[in-house]
């Protein structure tokens, strides 16, 4: 999904710190693609042996030790791979009395945020152990976790591409100010050489279909950039697009099978980007959920919006199907807060409610795992007849 903060007419202020990264995982990928440290992050994890006999890899905050056991939770949780049943993990393990070391270097703080590579119970697979001395690593590794884990087919790659760009050409997009616009000038130089790439491995690919787009970046001025995209073959196969632009280099063009960094839950990136822009120009029928699907999700809804401090809303709402995929164990969906059709005034776009702010989110095991507010609503199917929950505002007497 697109970026995942809960915040309703309140600005939220979020401060950065060197090791804990606190922070929604949109702004994550502003970090890790931020062009000041863009060069001194390994790309390319190094020990795949730990991922791979993971059977749960979480990022998330240290809340503390307790009963021997880890605690690992806050609102920078995320999950990386497998699967977990709440937003707490209580993770078992040997060196939990004496915290294993991060990069041979940190240990673990309370309040701090890492990524914890776990291990299933024999007997439950939602409790968990850590066996492994190196257990955690720090957050600047996300995106390297990330593409090691998807690993889609690597269609084509081209890598340095120099003198891509002609520096002097005066006819280069131009900021406002007067610069040099990398964000247009990189998907400029790459769609040509993309549509070459496909013609050299025989598929049929229009340059004009390509689409290309650069996705949460830091606002400051930078001679770096990565933009990501998708087309649809003339065979209609599907494929995605990533490439980088430094100064007159294009450091990077790939051409794959998948997406790379499908949308996920709490999860922002450039490809669920590019992944919402490809479902809203091909969903040709949006699907509606029945009744039961509906009130499973409502019911879970205004339980978790008992518990959030929601202002300047209405106090009731409905909810939709959003058609857009997950992972397979997540149910996405949509709605609105919603206030009462008056009669002979308003012509409500259902029966016997007017939206007022729409909203989207997901639910893995039984709860609310995202919530935020909606700003594209075309993939949104709220049925007509649907249900209005209330909720009571939190703090009210």
């Amino acid at each position: 999904m697109k970026t995942r903060v809960l915040i309703i007419v309140v600005i939220a202020v979020i401060f950065i710190s060197a090791y804990a990264a606190v922070v929604s995982p949109s702004i994550l990928y502003s970090i890790f693609h931020n062009p000041g440290s863009q060069y001194d992050i390994p790309k390319i994890w190094t020990d795949e042996k730990i991922i791979q006999d993971s059977d749960v890899i979480v990022m998330g905050e240290f809340v503390g030790y307790k009963d021997g056991q880890f605690v690992v939770g806050g609102h920078s949780y995320l999950i990386i791979k497998g699967d977990t049943k709440s937003q707490t993990v209580k993770v078992n393990s040997v060196f939990a009395e004496i915290p294993s070391r991060v990069d041979n270097e940190m240990i673990p703080q309370e309040g701090q945020t890492y990524i914890w590579f776990l291990t299933n119970g024999k007997e439950n697979k939602y409790e968990y152990a850590s066996s492994m001395e190196k257990s955690i690593v720090d957050t600047r590794y996300y995106v390297a976790i990330l593409d090691f884990i998807a690993k889609p087919t690597i269609v084509s790659k081209i890598e340095n591409k120099k003198g891509i760009v002609n520096l002097f050409d005066p006819t280069l997009p131009k900021d406002t100010g007067g610069l040099l616009n990398y964000h247009e000038l990189v998907k400029t130089v790459s769609k040509p050489l993309f549509a070459k790439m496909f013609a050299e491995k025989n598929i049929p690919v229009n340059e004009e279909d390509i689409f290309l787009m650069v996705g949460p970046w830091v606002s400051m001025y930078t001679d770096y950039i990565s933009a990501c995209g998708y087309v649809i073959s003339e065979d209609m196969q599907t494929y995605w697009l990533e490439s980088e632009l430094k100064q007159d280099t294009l450091t990077k063009a790939v051409i794959a099978d998948e997406n790379p960094m499908p949308c996920r839950p709490n999860s922002g990136s450039c490809f669920c980007d590019a992944q919402y822009h490809l479902s809203k120009n091909t969903v040709a029928k949006r699907t509606y959920f029945d009744e039961s699907q509906e009130a499973l999700v409502g019911e879970l809804l205004q339980s978790h919006l008992a518990e959030e401090k929601v202002v300047n809303v209405p106090n009731q709402f409905v909810v939709g199907n959003h058609n857009i995929e997950m992972l397979s164990s997540d149910i996405t969906f949509c709605g609105a807060f919603v206030r009462e059709a008056e009669k002979d005034s308003d012509k409500p776009l259902h029966k016997d409610f007017i939206p007022q702010r729409y909203l989207e989110g997901a639910i893995k095991n039984g709860q609310v795992v995202d919530f935020s507010l909606l700003q594209n609503t075309k993939l949104c199917a709220i049925n007509e007849d649907a249900k209005t929950y209330p909720f009571e505002y939190a703090g009210d007497e």
